[in-house]
C-alpha cells in the first residue's frame, strides 16, 4: 500500500470523505445519476402504456398485455441476482456501464419487434439491465456522499425517476396515437440511456469505498483526489485505516445476509417492505390507467357522468373499440412522485427517522387506496390518487436509502439486488391484480389486496431494529456494533442478566460498560 505523508494519521474513508465535504462534485453525480435513474424509469413507464397500444395493433388478449409488463420485472428479477453481487464483487462503474448498453441495444431492437413473441424476449432483456442498474446507481451515489447530505442527496436524485416519468408520458402522448407509434416510443426512450452512459464512463471515478475495501488503493486516492479538485477542496494525502481494508472478508455473499448472527432478521423485515413496495408503487402505475377506464363503464351506467375519464383520445381511429387512455390522470399522480421527493428532502429528512417515514407513509396509503372502488368525481378520484401515490412513493423512496445504509460496502449491491428481487416478484404477480382481477373478478376486492399488503408492510417497517439516519457508512463492520440508540441499550441492559453469552445481531453495549471501558 503507497504510504501517505510522514505524521499524518491514518484516517477512516468516511472521515476524509466528510472532510472534502459536500461541493460541485457531489451536485454533479447527483445530476448524473439522477438522470440515469430518470432512463430507468422512462423504460418502466413505457410498459405500462405499450400494453393497450399492442393490444389494439395486434389484438391480443389481457393475458399478453399483463405478460408485457410482468415480463419486463422478470427480467429486473434475474439481472439484479446478476449484477447486483458483480457489483460487489468488481467495479460497479464498470458493470453498470454493461447494464447501460443492455438497455440501449434491446430498447432499440423492441422498435422492430415483428409480433408479441418478440416484444416479450427483448423487454425481458430491457429489464435485465434495469435491474441492475437500480441498485449500482444507488450505491455509487450514497458512496459519493458526506454522511450529513447523504439523505437529502438521495431524495433529490428520486425527484429525477419521476421526471423520468413525466418525460415518457409526454412522448407517448404525441407519438403513440401515430401509425407505428409505439416503434417510435420505444426507440426515443433509449437515447437518453446512450448519451448518459458515456459521460458515466468518461468522468465519473470509481467508488473510492469499494476499491479501498478490494485493495485498490491508487485508484482510492485518484478518485478522492477528483472529489477534492473538482470541489477546491485540499487533497488527502494520509493513509487508511487498517479497518477499511479488511477485503478477505466474502463480497457480495448472499449467505452473509441470510446468517442469523449478522443480518437475518433485518433481510427478513426488509423482504417484507419491498414486496409490499413492489406490488403498490408499480401497482400504481398501472391502476392509474386500469381505474379510470373501469370506472368509466361502471359510473356511467349509472348516471354518474362526472366520474368519467378526461376525454383525451390516444388511439388512431383505426382501432376501432380500444380503450382510450387518460394521460391527464396518469400525468398528474406522477407530479405525486416528485412533490414527495422533494417534501422529503427539505422537510421530512430534518426530522423523522427512516423507520417513521416507512411506517407511517405504508398505514396512510393502506387506508385510502381502497376508497379509488367508488364513483366519486374526478377531481376528487386524481386529488385521491395524487395522494396515495405521494405517500406510497414516500415509503419507496425510503427503503432503499435504508437499504443502502444499512448494509456494509462489501454488501451493499447485494443487498439491493436480494431484495429488489422481492419487489420484482410482486411487481410480476401485480399485472395479474391491477389488470385481470379487477376486470373480471372485482374492483374493489383488488384494491383491497392492495391494501393488505401496503398495511402488513407498515407493520414491518415499525418493528425494524435499527434507525440508519445521519450514520456513516460502514466498509465491512456490522452497523448494529455501534448502535447506540435509547431503543437498543434498553434491549441490551434488560438481555444481560438472562443471556451472558456475546450479543449477536442488534446487540450493543450499555451506557455503563462504555463508562467502565473509556
Amino acid at each position: 500500500m503507497p504510504s501517505g505523508e510522514a505524521g499524518i494519521e491514518p484516517r477512516e474513508i468516511n472521515s476524509v470523505i466528510d472532510g472534502i465535504g459536500f461541493g460541485r462534485f457531489q451536485v454533479i453525480v447527483i445530476i448524473l445519476c439522477g438522470l440515469i435513474q430518470a432512463s430507468d424509469k422512462m423504460q418502466i413507464q413505457y410498459v405500462s402504456m405499450v400494453g393497450e397500444r399492442l393490444q389494439c395493433v395486434w389484438h391480443i388478449g389481457d393475458g399478453w398485455k399483463s405478460s408485457i409488463t410482468s415480463v419486463t420485472f422478470l427480467g429486473m428479477f434475474f439481472g439484479a441476482y446478476i449484477w447486483g453481487p458483480l457489483g460487489d464483487k468488481l467495479c460497479r462503474r464498470s458493470i453498470n456501464s454493461v447494464c447501460m448498453s443492455y438497455v440501449v441495444f434491446y430498447g432499440c431492437l423492441t422498435a422492430l419487434a415483428p409480433n408479441v413473441i418478440w416484444v416479450l424476449l427483448l423487454r425481458f432483456l430491457v429489464g435485465m439491465g434495469v435491474g441492475g442498474v437500480q441498485p449500482l446507481i444507488g450505491a455509487v451515489l450514497g458512496e459519493f456522499m458526506t454522511t450529513k447530505q447523504r439523505g437529502t442527496a438521495w431524495f433529490v436524485f428520486q425527484t429525477f425517476w419521476c421526471f423520468g416519468g413525466l418525460l415518457e408520458v409526454g412522448f407517448a402522448w404525441l407519438l403513440l396515437d401515430l401509425t407505428h407509434g409505439w416503434r417510435y416510443l420505444a426507440g426515443v426512450s433509449v437515447l437518453p440511456m446512450l448519451l448518459l452512459g458515456l459521460f458515466w464512463l468518461f468522468w465519473l471515478p470509481v467508488s473510492p469505498r469499494q476499491s479501498l475495501l478490494q485493495g485498490r488503493i491508487e485508484e482510492t486516492r485518484q478518485a478522492l483526489n477528483k472529489m477534492a479538485d473538482t470541489n477546491s477542496q485540499p487533497r488527502y494525502h494520509g493513509d487508511f485505516t487498517d479497518a477499511d481494508l479488511h477485503a478477505k472478508e466474502a463480497n457480495g455473499s448472499l449467505k452473509e445476509m441470510l446468517r442469523p448472527a449478522t443480518f437475518l432478521r433485518l433481510s427478513l423485515q426488509l423482504a417484507v417492505i419491498a414486496f409490499a413496495m413492489g406490488f403498490s408503487y408499480y401497482g400504481l402505475i398501472v391502476l392509474n390507467v386500469q381505474v379510470p377506464l373501469l370506472l368509466r363503464e361502471k359510473c356511467q351506467a349509472t348516471g354518474n357522468v362526472s366520474s368519467a375519464v378526461v376525454n383525451i383520445e390516444v388511439f388512431a381511429s383505426n382501432c376501432g373499440n380500444c380503450k382510450s387512455i387518460s394521460y391527464i390522470e396518469l400525468m398528474i399522480p406522477t407530479l405525486a412522485d416528485f412533490a414527495t421527493a422533494l417534501l422529503n428532502a427539505f422537510v421530512v429528512e430534518r426530522f423523522c427517522g427512516r423507520r417513521l417515514v416507512m411506517s407511517f407513509a405504508l398505514g396512510v396509503a393502506s387506508a385510502l387506496i381502497p376508497l379509488l372502488a367508488f364513483c366519486i368525481h374526478i377531481a376528487v378520484r386524481i386529488t385521491l390518487f395524487f395522494i396515495i401515490r405521494f405517500f406510497v412513493t414516500s415509503g419507496y423512496s425510503v427503503i432503499w436509502l435504508y437499504v443502502l445504509e444499512a448494509y456494509p460496502t462489501s454488501l451493499r449491491t447485494t443487498a439491493v439486488a436480494f431484495l429488489s428481487s422481492f419487489s420484482r416478484i410482486a411487481s410480476i404477480l401485480m399485472p395479474f391484480v391491477a389488470q385481470m382481477f379487477l376486470v373480471r373478478v372485482s374492483l374493489l376486492g383488488g384494491l383491497f389486496i392492495f391494501s393488505g399488503v401496503l398495511a402488513l408492510a407498515a407493520v414491518s417497517a415499525a418493528l425494524l431494529p435499527i434507525e440508519t439516519k445521519d450514520r456513516p457508512l460502514k466498509q465491512t463492520k456490522l452497523m448494529e456494533e455501534d448502535d447506540t440508540s435509547d431503543e437498543r441499550l434498553l434491549m441490551k441492559a434488560n438481555s444481560e442478566v438472562d443471556n451472558p453469552l456475546p450479543q449477536r445481531y442488534g446487540s450493543v453495549e450499555t451506557i455503563e460498560k462504555r463508562r467502565l471501558t473509556a
